[in-house]
Formats: structure tokens, C-alpha cells, sequence
């Protein structure tokens, strides 16, 4: 049993890895979403400063065209960062069942340790009251 408890206690450390690790694609995977709301501001506010001056307005086809394309590759680096935290997860829930695997096998033989503990001690128990059965004086 005492692998088992350690199995369990590496598997722990495993587990722990990975929800760090899950946790580091997460907060990428927010920071890029963060980053295309702050583009998309930028792009609402130089929209409506190029329609209120009159000078600003012809720079702003070439500058929508560059927000347009980052736009583009801030959706591309989302789509491979939900991937990524996809595939952690799944690499979580493998570890998770991997631990409980184990934790279920050690209940398990802890459950028929002691059940046999348990039969080996009414057999003692039947042995002696057999023995002071027999001991007993017969009328």
C-alpha cells in the first residue's frame, strides 16, 4: 500500500504541474482576447476622430487596413491559444483520473485489509469461545 500512497502523491505533483500550467494558457489566451478589445476600441475611436476631422480622414482607410490584418492575426493567435488550453485540459482530466485510478485501488485494498482483519478476528473469537466451550465444567 505504501506505493500506492506514494504513486498517488507523484501523481499529485503531476496534477498540480498541470493545473499551473493550464492556468499559465488560460491567462495567455485572455491576455490576447484583452489585446482584441483594446484594438477594437482604438479602431471605434479613430473611426470617429477621422469622421470629425477632415484632415484625419484620408489616413484612416490605411490605418483600418493594418488594424484589419492585426484583427486578423489576434484571431488566429485566439484560435490556437483555445487549442492549446483545450489540449491542457485534457491533459488535466487524464492526470485527475490517473490519481483516482489509484485512490480507488488503495480504498479498495484498504476496504479488504481490514475486512480480512475484521474475518481473522471472529475466528479468533470462535476459537475462543470453542476453547472455553470445551474448558466449561459438564454437569
Amino acid at each position: 500500500m505504501k506505493t500506492l500512497e506514494t504513486l498517488i502523491k507523484l501523481v499529485g505533483v503531476k496534477l498540480d504541474e498541470r493545473r499551473r500550467f493550464l492556468q499559465r494558457k488560460l491567462s495567455a489566451e485572455q491576455e490576447l482576447k484583452d489585446a482584441q478589445a483594446a484594438l477594437e476600441k482604438q479602431v471605434a475611436e479613430e473611426r470617429a476622430a477621422a469622421a470629425s476631422l477632415e484632415d484625419a480622414s484620408f489616413a484612416y482607410g490605411a490605418y483600418a487596413a493594418q488594424a484589419a490584418k492585426k484583427q486578423k492575426e489576434l484571431d488566429a493567435a485566439i484560435a490556437r491559444a483555445g487549442k492549446a488550453v483545450d489540449a491542457a485540459r485534457d491533459h488535466l482530466a487524464e492526470a485527475f483520473e490517473e490519481q483516482k485510478r489509484y485512490e480507488i485501488t488503495l480504498d479498495r485494498r484498504r476496504l479488504a485489509e481490514a475486512q480480512e482483519q475484521a474475518q481473522q478476528e471472529r475466528k479468533e473469537l470462535d476459537e475462543l469461545g470453542l476453547e472455553r466451550h470445551r474448558r466449561r465444567p459438564k454437569p
